[in-house]
């Protein structure tokens, strides 16, 4: 499994890419707050899952999440944050992302360990 981990702050990065190492050890992760060379870092790891925190985009993130899913159509997009509302989740989902999960619930986690089972 190949997964791109894109979030603001380190912290969390390091949070997800454990969890996905827990589930596949064997996973080559790239993870990245870098958004001004997100699609050439997109093109260059093709990953099978994208997990995303939207807050990372200044301005436009659903435009980001479009593009994103334009790019990679067969991958598993996953956006983990905390602008959880009904609205948010629904605008994402709409916009490519195959899992919204509140980083600020943590009843949401288990979505999360059943998405890296599924892939690995």
């Amino acid at each position: 499994m190949k997964a791109l981990v894109i979030d603001p702050f380190p912290m969390s990065r390091d949070v997800l890419c454990k969890k996905i190492r827990n589930q596949n050890p064997y996973a080559s992760i790239t993870e990245t707050d870098d958004v001004d060379h997100l699609p050439k870092i997109i093109q260059r790891e093709s990953p099978d899952i994208v997990l995303v925190d939207i807050a990372i985009f200044p301005k436009h993130a659903l435009a980001h999440l479009r593009a994103i899913k334009r790019q990679l159509p067969a991958s598993v997009i996953v956006v983990l944050t905390t602008h959880d509302s009904v609205e948010h989740k629904a605008a994402a989902t709409l916009s490519g992302a195959d899992y919204f999960i509140s980083k600020t619930d943590p009843s949401s986690l288990p979505l999360l360990e059943k998405v890296l089972n599924t892939l690995s």
